[in-house]
């Protein structure tokens, strides 16, 4: 697991727009603390793409990385998030989730899998075409590196996809990260690495808060609260969405009943934990907590030693992390991005009742409309229709039954 999560951290760093750091210590921090704090057996807890894409529009406001502004940002907002995580599950938020329908649920993924999907085609060319921000423009791919990233990343998806064939018991990602590095290193292509996203640390280093680190002071108090609260409160939201339907994904898998209040405000403490450590803000992961589970976790050592290894590997082979080329990274993740589509849903459009499918639109324009783009704002707007149709509905029916 850890060696799984360790390509996937660094690409969702990515897809904030921040230095890989941030991501790796995510990973480090939420496993480690999740073990303790949590209550779902094997729960894997990450940084991850639902909570990154909200942290975009922090990056462009703070990518001048020098005065550490859009660390200092992030890291705030990932504290405030998990002091929120705490308050929603003290006040029993999950028992709101009924109230989510599977639609809805079904345009938060679609909607997820294309910010993920979005957020790698700086990495292949197609930033200039699409319009899109540039946050850290010194690892973006050349105009003659860009036909080696092609195929660079090409080659990890046939792996990632063709490799299962032979066999399942290692992940086909480890194996396409491994060969497409080997392929670069070998040939000395001149591609962007994991090393041109910044200096990956060295280990650990003491816990301090965000809004004392170096360059804080140059920040007044009440701008670093009106730019940090309503992102805070967007990630605290979708953290605890997908952590509770990951939660109930394994329930279902292991004929077990997790507490989601309990699990709710231990990814709290995690994410609190985690921003005091200089690691972003996370929530629970679906794919690889049903890898492990299946790989046979039964308690959370697997989880806690998958947050230990992570961090043995940072500290022993960090100079082999930054060899990695980051079209090996983008592979991963545009693997990630179709895994985490609800491809049935998209299947069924047009046979689904059209009350389903309106809902599964809202859902995801909602997201994709806001700037930055905002996952809760797409929730909340698929719950209000879903609940309005629902009002509707109702009148509609007394209305008839009155007259008859």
């Amino acid at each position: 697991m850890a060696l799984v999560l360790i390509p996937e951290a660094i690409g969702f760093a990515g897809v904030a727009g921040f230095p890989p750091e941030l991501g790796l210590y995510g990973a480090i921090f939420l496993t480690i603390t999740i073990a303790f704090t949590g209550s779902r057996v094997a729960m894997i807890t990450s940084a991850s793409g639902s909570t990154a894409v909200l942290m975009t529009g922090l990056a462009a406001q703070g990518n001048n990385f020098s005065d550490n502004k859009g660390i200092i940002l992030v890291l705030t907002a990932s504290m405030l998030a998990g002091g929120l995580q705490i308050i929603w599950s003290l006040c029993n938020i999950s028992a709101l989730m009924k109230y989510i329908p599977k639609p809805v649920v079904s345009g938060f993924v679609n909607a997820l899998a294309l910010l993920i999907l979005q957020a790698e085609l700086p990495q292949l060319g197609f930033e200039q075409l699409l319009g899109l921000e540039k946050h850290q423009e010194a690892y973006l791919p050349t105009a003659n590196e860009l036909p080696t990233v092609w195929i660079l990343t090409t080659i990890g998806l046939l792996i990632i996809y063709s490799f299962p064939n032979i066999t399942k018991k290692i992940p086909s990602q480890l194996i396409s990260i491994a060969v497409v590095t080997i392929l670069a290193w070998t040939m000395q292509l001149d591609v962007p690495r994991v090393s041109n996203l910044g200096s990956l640390p060295q280990g650990i280093h003491l816990p301090e808060m965000p809004f004392l680190i170096n360059g804080a002071q140059n920040i007044a108090g009440l701008d670093l609260l009106w730019t940090t609260v309503p992102i805070a409160i967007a990630i605290s939201l979708v953290g605890l969405l997908e952590t509770f339907l990951t939660v109930d994904y394994i329930d279902t898998l292991t004929e077990t009943t997790a507490d989601k209040k309990s699990e709710g405000i231990g990814q709290g403490i995690a994410n609190i934990i985690t921003s005091l450590f200089g690691g972003m803000a996370g929530c629970a992961l679906v794919g690889e907590s049903v890898m492990n589970v299946k790989n046979g976790a039964k308690s959370r050592l697997s989880t806690l030693s998958t947050g230990l290894f992570i961090l043995s590997i940072l500290i022993f082979a960090r100079s082999i992390l930054g060899l990695i080329p980051l079209a090996a990274v983008a592979a991963v993740m545009i693997s990630i991005a179709v895994a985490t589509a609800d491809s049935d849903s998209l299947r069924m459009i047009g046979r689904l009742p059209k009350i389903d499918t309106l809902l599964m639109i809202a859902t995801f324009l909602a997201t994709m409309l806001t700037h930055p783009h905002n996952l809760a704002v797409g929730v909340i707007v698929g719950v209000s229709t879903s609940q309005l149709y629902g009002f509707i509905r109702r009148k509609t029916n007394q209305r008839s039954e009155s007259s008859d």
